[in-house]
């Protein structure tokens, strides 16, 4: 398979000298180098409007009796609580709108990727701007905390506070609390998957109500490093985001007391026993069935993005596959001859802006 026209020549020099990923480096020479390459002065888009806010939630406690696991997902109980039970104070985001009119838009949150390491709201400032564009939604853009000074599940954390505030706050937003769509690329697409899964294992009138989510490239355990053929194709150093990165980013990011079975790490890894099945909720006549199906049949409608020539495709779209077994609405796009990243160059990329704008119809065409 071969590379894109446009991406064969943007990292001619990196193919050439396999300069993707240099061992050793250190976090802040890594976070010098991503500031410098993406932030919001080297390319701005125009926007109806823009502003910059400080979140304040104080200490959010969005645990039990508010929320309420799901029987089925009782075993998980305490994962859940981990994650809705917890002092986010504040939150710096970045409000985009496309038009000054008063109509009520769809709200996008957006979580930007980066490995939970690295990024952050200026270096996905164009990419925002244009996805408000397309889709004709207001846009907030999370700054949510970075690992490894907070590692997981500090983001998650973030992310699910930012969810019930927005959710919760719609009317003084000026957006219909009934559209809110989750979006991110990589790291942020994996924090989406993870937002939705929660909310699809929680059982409260109160639980903010997820439109859609639009995945970009993101890991969800769906297939690990170890069984990926794409992983081993395109992880060795040829290609944006090498194994090793991966690897690196992951030693960063997990604590050292993570348990293999919690369901939020990886959104697309199988949940571990059985559960009796409720009448009516599984659509199957079995007396049990698996944890992980009845989580991912209450996602919401889903669009997955992969590209080709990513190590985290297959993982991707096996993710995609099994929201679709599960009978959650899905929509699968491959970008044929990307790598990993290709969104923060929609406006170097011919295909990459075709695809923002694609998403945009098919959210308009699913309103309709």
């Amino acid at each position: 398979m071969a590379l894109d026209r446009q991406v064969a020549e943007f990292y001619r020099e990196k193919i050439e000298k396999k300069a993707f990923f240099v061992p050793g480096v250190g976090l802040e020479a890594l976070r010098a180098g991503a500031d410098a390459a993406f932030n919001d002065k080297e390319f701005v888009t125009d926007i109806a409007f823009s502003e910059d806010r400080l979140v304040s939630f104080g200490t959010v406690v969005t645990g039990a009796p508010r929320y309420l696991v799901k029987p089925e997902f009782a075993a998980f109980a305490g994962f859940v609580q981990a994650v809705t039970e917890a002092e986010v104070p504040s939150l710096r985001v970045r409000i985009f709108r496309p038009t000054l009119t008063d109509e009520v838009l769809p709200v996008v949150l957006y979580f930007h990727g980066g490995g939970f390491v690295l990024h952050n709201i200026a270096s996905h400032d164009a990419l925002t701007r244009q996805i408000s564009k397309e889709w004709n939604a207001v846009v907030i853009s999370a700054e949510y905390r970075l690992c490894p000074e907070n590692k997981y599940p500090a983001y998650l954390q973030d992310a699910w506070a930012l969810l019930c505030w927005v959710s919760e706050n719609a009317g003084g937003l000026n957006i219909d609390p009934s559209r809110i769509i989750l979006s991110g690329d990589s790291a942020g697409a994996t924090i989406c998957a993870a937002v939705s899964k929660l909310a699809a294992m929680v059982e409260s009138c109160d639980c903010p109500m997820i439109y859609a989510q639009v995945l970009f490239y993101g890991e969800y355990g769906a297939v690990m490093p170890e069984q990926s053929e794409s992983m081993k194709e395109f992880g060795g150093g040829d290609y944006v985001l090498p194994r090793e990165m991966v690897d690196y980013f992951k030693e960063l990011t997990v604590p050292k007391d993570l348990s293999g079975e919690d369901p939020f790490f990886y959104p697309g890894r199988r949940l571990s026993g059985k559960s009796a099945c409720l009448q009516g909720r599984c659509g199957t006549d079995e007396s049990t069935c698996d944890l992980d199906l009845r989580a991912l049949s209450g996602m919401p409608r889903t669009i997955v993005v992969s590209a080709e020539c990513d190590p985290l495709r297959d993982d991707g779209e096996a993710f995609a596959a099994a929201l679709r077994a599960a009978g959650a609405d899905v929509t699968d796009i491959r970008a044929p001859g990307a790598m990993h990243g290709f969104l923060l160059y929609w406006h170097k990329f011919d295909f990459a802006r075709k695809i923002i704008k694609e998403i945009g119809q098919l959210l308009k065409a699913a309103d309709c």
